[in-house]
């Protein structure tokens, strides 16, 4: 019973370290484009 409780939220916790990757991937996509952006408005 124990066992069943305690593994119910793991798999919640690993979703949600998935996602913090995920935007922390997005944002840094969204950064190198934000850094190239005024380099070409720039020329």
């Amino acid at each position: 019973m124990a066992s069943g409780t305690l593994a119910e939220p793991v798999p919640v916790v690993e979703t949600n370290q998935i996602d913090q990757d995920g935007l922390r991937r997005r944002r840094r996509r969204a950064n190198l484009q934000r850094l190239e952006r005024p380099i070409t408005l720039r020329r």
